[in-house]
């Protein structure tokens, strides 16, 4: 193959930086990544990515920047563009390139959809503060509707969930915290009752409370996702049952039919599964972080409810596709992604973005499709600290070369 002299000094220079940020010292250097902006400056100054799905599609938002007014949703495929609208923060996408999330600020925000075909519809009763966070690939949506979470259906409507206890209010979470929906239309969520957290799973039939594990008494429980064979990724929160009550302990675990699982640690007190959906995939695997005998922590992927060592403490798992491919970020380098194939690793370089201030550009990696295709957001500061005047974001994808 000819490579022109300007194409072989990029490599070079890909080459030099991939070497310098490696996450895992063991890991073999898989090949040269190369960052595109799919189209940033369109629809706003700025734009950064919220999720994507196995189709291409990515979604995410324009404008000034993440938390401002004057911001759109907007969803990227093969080159195009697509306005959601003003006010619209779409949260998830399925398989068929149906977006969900709402439309409005955060204190007055309604549940929506969008098809592809560039409709839209409103999930919830007219009136009431709501937020659609999961989809599944038959368009049914977890939707949290004023104090009610329910399950939206294209055939049906909203309808409620009979969760025991008291859910926790899925439009006042973190993204990660959600639950999810899977392609059965179970559902995956956390609740309290007496004080006592737990993870709860929903199908046709109801809801049922899942285990805890025995002997242990638990302050919070998270969902962080759920695969088609209905096993569930998530952590806990164990108090203590002496000694300082605020040395807490997490521990990341798998819910699967009526049984929990403690994941194992690398020798340490504490493990945590990464955040979103795309933290297990559907043979199980899991990714997240492990603690040490000695005190740090590792990135590690829980294969056969083991967990292997992906990098280092400075490294951070975002997703995990259906082949096994791991995508994340390091700190090494000022902050760049990575991309773990077969324990081949390389690293996910950022792109090149000039602003008055010459201080780092930082790379947070979304996920990977199972067609292999990597979306993020690379961001840098226009100025340093404490002069705020805001960033630059730029929604990303990496082509390997």
């Amino acid at each position: 193959m000819r490579i022109t002299r300007r194409r072989s000094a990029i490599i070079g220079v890909l080459v030099a930086i991939g070497a310098a940020v490696t996450p895992s010292a063991q890991a073999e250097l898989l090949g040269i990544a190369v960052p595109v902006d799919m189209g940033s400056t369109q629809l706003g100054r700025n734009a950064w990515v919220t999720d994507y799905g196995d189709s291409g599609v990515v979604i995410g938002q324009s404008g000034t920047g993440p938390g401002e007014t004057d911001v759109r949703g907007a969803t990227w495929k093969n080159g195009k563009v697509t306005d959601l609208g003003p006010g619209a923060n779409p949260l998830a996408v399925n398989g068929t390139d149906v977006v969900v999330g709402y439309q409005g600020d955060w204190s007055d925000k309604t549940a929506r959809l969008w098809r592809p075909d560039g409709t839209s519809v409103d999930l919830a009763p007219a009136g009431e503060d709501s937020v659609a966070v999961a989809v599944n690939d038959r368009g049914e949506a977890l939707v949290s509707s004023g104090a009610a979470i329910g399950v939206w259906r294209p055939s049906g409507g909203f309808t409620p969930l009979a969760v025991p206890g008291t859910p926790k209010p899925l439009g006042h979470l973190p993204q990660y915290r959600r639950g999810d929906i899977n392609n059965l239309g179970q559902v995956a969520l956390t609740a309290k009752d007496g004080g006592q957290a737990y993870a709860v799973r929903c199908d046709p039939a109801g809801c049922v409370r899942l285990p805890n594990p025995a002997g242990l008494s638990i302050n919070e429980a998270e969902v962080r996702g759920m695969n088609d064979a209905g096993q569930i990724a998530g952590v806990i929160e164990i108090r203590p049952t002496s000694g300082n009550p605020n040395f807490t302990e997490w521990r990341a675990v798998l819910w699967q039919g009526d049984e929990v699982v403690l994941l194992d640690t690398l020798g340490g007190v504490d493990s945590g599964v990464a955040g979103g959906e795309h933290a297990i995939n559907e043979r199980g695997e899991i990714i997240g972080r492990a603690r040490t005998s000695g005190g740090p922590s590792k990135a590690v992927v829980w294969r056969g409810l083991r967990p292997v060592v992906i990098g280092d403490t400075g490294t951070s798992p975002s997703a995990i596709n259906d082949n096994g491919d791991i995508v994340g970020t390091t700190s090494a380098f000022g902050g760049s992604g990575f991309l773990l194939r077969a324990g081949k690793m390389t690293t996910l370089p950022a792109l090149l973005l000039v602003t008055p201030y010459q201080g780092p550009t930082s790379v947070a990696v979304t996920g990977i499709t199972d067609s292999g295709l990597i979306v993020g957001t690379c961001s840098r500061p226009i100025a340093p600290y404490p002069y705020y005047a805001g960033h630059l974001h730029r929604a990303t994808r990496w082509t390997l070369l």
